[in-house]
């Protein structure tokens, strides 16, 4: 018997021996077309090693052999999954909110939902596995986040199969990160610490609301003046005034219970009580609701839409007003401002409702994976 291998212009080859099992795609050999005979005898014991130039045959139980490059020159080279086309480090970015964690690893990104329960055998479940059985919870303060990141972190991770060796850079509210960042005990340090243990070496801890900021500037570098930024997530708004031209933070702060969660309660479910007389809602189930756009009791099924639309409009006004508010207290004339931009998974509910004559209010497309994806360009 002989084994033909042939090389072709595409840096592949072909094994013409059909009785063989055949690798994956490799490199040819050096020379494109060169045409290689080996004489092959039948290796039937197991473990047994045939050599023939740069290829190896191992025999295995079965009586049929495989094929196998020795030659370092002519192995498929190692990809390194932590570097992009370009030729840059990838970042794992992991923002974890009150309502979701949203992470982006290269293409790769993906949502978990913010709800966790422990197991009679003290193992944490988060996300949809945590909300397939009564029992579960979810995160209500900023040490909350700090407590439950590493587990989100991991099941992330898990899911993009990112390599532990990858820089990893996570959020904070902005007022946590603000408060915390120079302290030794604060949040920022416990969170790195906390995630370094984790097996996480490189990890940066970011302002939630800088994500989407930055994601626009890379996208308009020409913006002049100042921008505000509104985050609108589950449980916080989180609001940055940000100076275009030096790329400096003017001001920014964080609305606790006054994300969709407070619209929800306060402006949409009283609407729609008598749709569902007898349902309690949890945060999550809230989420779901407005997310989903209708409300399910039994066997019936209402469309609620137009109730979340009315309920979004009135609330988006109430929070800008209060952020102006903000803004005039703190800063006076100085606060003042060309461009808004909303994103956070709020946004996507005001889409239609928000509009002014004075500024330009922009709305960042994926605005739910807007922050996340501004954090992976944050290279200085």
């Amino acid at each position: 018997m002989t084994l033909e291998i042939t090389g072709n212009n595409k840096g592949s080859y072909c094994v013409r021996k059909s009785s063989l099992r055949l690798p994956e795609k490799g490199p040819s050999p050096p020379t494109t077309g060169i045409r290689t005979r080996f004489p092959l005898s039948p290796v039937a014991r197991k473990k047994e090693v045939k050599t023939f130039g740069n290829v190896n045959f191992f025999g295995n139980s079965s009586g049929s052999s495989c094929l196998f490059w020795q030659q370092k020159s002519y192995m498929r080279p190692k990809v390194d999954k932590t570097v992009n086309k370009r030729g840059n480090k990838m970042v794992f970015v992991c923002d974890l909110g009150f309502s979701s964690l949203k992470w982006i690893f290269g293409d790769q990104k993906g949502r978990i939902i913010s709800a966790h329960r422990r197991t009679h055998d003290g193992r944490i479940l988060v996300g949809d596995e945590a909300l397939m059985t009564a029992g579960s919870s979810y995160l209500k303060t900023v040490e909350d986040l700090v407590h439950f990141y590493p587990t989100f972190v991991e099941v992330a991770a898990n899911a993009g199969h990112v390599p532990g060796k990858a820089p990893l850079i996570v959020g904070l509210p902005y007022s946590a990160w603000a408060a915390d960042k120079d302290s030794p005990a604060g949040a920022v340090s416990t969170l790195t610490k906390v995630l370094n243990g984790s097996g996480w070496p490189d990890v940066r801890v970011l302002p939630q609301g800088l994500g989407g900021i930055r994601l626009f500037m890379e996208q308009n570098p020409g913006t002049k003046g100042n921008v505000l930024a509104v985050d609108i997530g589950f449980n916080t708004v989180i609001f940055t005034l940000f100076a275009a031209g030096t790329r400096s933070i003017i001001y920014g702060d964080t609305f606790y219970k006054r994300g969709v969660h407070q619209m929800a309660t306060q402006l949409l479910l009283p609407n729609i009580r008598d749709l569902a007389p007898s349902r309690t809602f949890t945060p999550v189930e809230v989420s779901y609701l407005i997310e989903r756009g209708y409300i399910q009791y039994g066997f019936e099924r209402h469309d609620i839409s137009q109730e979340i639309e009315k309920a979004a409009k009135t609330y988006i006004e109430d929070v800008l007003r209060d952020i102006n508010g903000e803004l005039q207290a703190h800063l006076g004339l100085k606060a003042v401002f060309e461009t808004v931009l909303v994103f956070g998974g709020g946004a996507t509910l005001i889409r239609d409702t928000i509009s002014s004559n004075r500024v330009n209010i922009r709305i960042l497309p994926e605005p739910e994976f807007a922050n996340a994806a501004g954090f992976a360009l944050v290279d200085g």
